[in-house]
């Protein structure tokens, strides 16, 4: 559990380094004299990994797989449900997220295996 931890740890401070040099401007040495002049071009790079599914591995994944959300009787029956259930879980865990963080992890559950 442990090794699963820094595991996911690592991953979430790679996908960091990357989205930040992603969003970085690039440190160039200026121009030559000679040199026609150059439109600067800002690079975009989608992160692998989005907000609420690094918050869903940290922290969720620990007590459950990904078997709950795709069981016949799951609890979950519309969007609205899954956001109190990931409220609920929150407190109880004492995570201390916002409504930015909720939010992400209720749209990455949604997308990822309710679909609705």
């Amino acid at each position: 559990m442990v090794m699963k931890f820094f595991l996911r740890l690592i991953i979430l401070i790679y996908s960091s380094v990357i989205f930040a040099k992603a969003n970085s401007v690039d440190a160039t040495l200026p121009p030559s004299e000679d040199a026609a002049p150059q439109k600067k071009v800002e690079k975009h790079v989608k992160p692998t990994f989005s907000r609420g599914q690094l918050l869903y591995e940290n922290h969720c994944t620990t007590c459950h797989a990904s078997q709950v959300h795709i069981r016949s009787n799951r609890k979950a029956r519309s969007v609205e449900d899954i956001r109190r259930w990931v409220i609920h879980w929150e407190r109880e865990l004492k995570l201390n997220w916002n409504n930015v963080d909720t939010n992400d992890v209720s749209k990455f559950i949604t997308e990822r295996f309710y679909k609705f």
